[in-house]
């Protein structure tokens, strides 16, 4: 390439070549985008005064994550990854990347914090903070101050629309404080996960701060509320716009009379009860993750519930182990998917008493399903239903998981590769199949 020289160029032509190096600069793989600088000066300044490429890193040691803070380049990172092991020392990781790279969007991270906690500084302008929180000092110190201190700095974000929240059960029990993201008014997704023990419990005074945050539309909470605490949370009037409520538990009666008042899109729980009319009460759900555990449970009442929900985009439905489970029929869960014309993810897990793939075939399955998860069949069908699976043309994942009474041979799997595959399965680019002898007397519960 020639470049023009600097005394007779003038502003227009170093103006325009410039642009030309960044249109350029912005397609080259990021293995040689660290030489250019290195080429010639308005390389250089071309690379220092382009539009931001925003990167992803990921697993960024301290050691990288140092040398990424000193290098220009740096303003091309948004998202950045730390291991999850080794933690690093949040006060000393962070105010590096709050300094050096205020431009990050998303964060995701493993902190070691100290027991009493200095106040945090994030990345001003990120908007997803993804952290997992482990302990520093003895086991015995104190624990409320590092999830406080989290809490308060998350709340001071003015840009931060997602916040989920990894710390060990003894840290939640701790005696938190979600208060402070009453500031964050910005906040749509709040995630609050445990780990190193059992479930946490939440208090009252808890539910209620969570209650005050209105606007949030997700909300993931990965542990049991009991009734009284789910009742206190739900019960109107209120003014709480969430549109995603993930594991969520026990939903009876009572709990279903009031999920029906919140605008609900998504939604991720186990039925206690024989029925699921709510939602009939809910046409607005594009995703529905049901896991049913009633005993005993009306199937034709529940799958006609579920297709009363015209908009649903994703349909998982789990059986749970007890003495009368959602007896599946073809039939019945035909009529069920003919009525979900948008469908695009179908999942079965440990279906039992169905006997035939022949759903498959029913409503426009065929045209909108790209993704398919079938498991654990109790009994399994026969392996000449097979066929059922192939016309699903739209297909892009496909997961079988002791479906049918025999594995797939060899010849059947290559139906699902290229270039076999692409003559009825053209989209399909992700296939999984595993198989193992039935267990007459044991079944293993999948995890929900």
């Amino acid at each position: 390439m020639q470049h023009p020289p600097a005394a007779a160029s003038g502003a227009a032509p170093l103006l325009l070549y410039r642009h030309a190096l960044e249109s350029v600069f912005a397609f080259c793989p990021r293995g040689n985008f660290t030489t250019l600088p290195a080429v010639c000066r308005d390389w250089q300044a071309a690379v220092l005064s382009m539009a931001p490429l925003r990167w992803t890193l990921g697993s960024c040691g301290d050691d990288l994550l140092t040398r990424i803070c000193q290098s220009p380049l740096r303003r091309h990172v948004s998202v950045l990854v730390t291991p999850s092991d080794p933690a690093g020392d949040a006060d000393l990781v962070l105010p590096l990347l709050s300094e050096r790279m205020p431009q990050l969007r998303k964060l995701t991270a493993t902190l070691s914090l100290q027991p009493s906690q200095a106040p945090l500084q994030f990345p001003s302008r990120l908007v997803s903070l993804d952290l997992v929180c482990e302990r520093a000092g003895s086991k015995f110190a104190p624990l409320v101050a590092p999830l406080n201190a989290i809490i308060a700095a998350a709340a001071g974000l003015a840009q931060l629309e997602t916040l989920n929240l990894c710390a060990p059960t003894r840290m939640w029990e701790a005696g938190y404080s979600l208060a402070p993201l009453a500031r964050a008014p910005q906040l749509r997704g709040l995630a609050l996960i445990y780990y190193a023990g059992e479930e946490p419990t939440m208090s009252k005074a808890q539910v209620g701060e969570l209650r005050t945050l209105s606007w949030l539309e997700s909300v993931y909470i990965d542990w049991k509320l009991d009734a009284s605490l789910l009742h206190h949370l739900l019960a109107p009037p209120h003014t709480m716009r969430w549109r995603e409520l993930f594991r969520l538990p026990d939903i009876t009666d009572s709990v279903a009379s009031l999920l029906v008042s919140l605008p609900l899109r998504a939604l991720t729980a186990t039925l206690r009860m024989p029925h699921a009319d709510f939602l009939e009460q809910l046409p607005q759900l594009t995703s529905l993750n049901l896991r049913v555990a009633a005993v005993p449970s009306d199937t034709a009442r529940i799958l006609r519930a579920v297709g009363a929900c015209a908009q649903l985009q994703a349909l998982y439905l789990t059986d749970g182990f007890s003495e009368n489970e959602l007896q599946h029929n073809s039939a019945q869960l035909g009529a069920c998917l003919s009525r979900l014309p948008r469908l695009e993810k179908l999942m079965l897990s440990s279906a039992t008493a169905l006997t035939s793939l022949e759903f498959l075939a029913q409503g426009s399955l065929s045209r909108t399903l790209t993704e398919l998860r079938l498991s654990n069949f109790a009994p399994r069908v026969s392996l000449s239903e097979l066929p059922q699976v192939l016309q699903l043309r739209a297909l892009q994942s496909l997961e079988l998981c002791n479906v049918f009474d025999a594995p797939l041979s060899a010849s059947d799997q290559l139906l699902f590769q290229p270039p076999i595959q692409l003559e009825h399965m053209p989209q399909l680019t992700s296939f999984e199949h595993r198989w193992s002898s039935p267990a007459p007397d044991a079944e293993e519960e999948e995890d929900f």
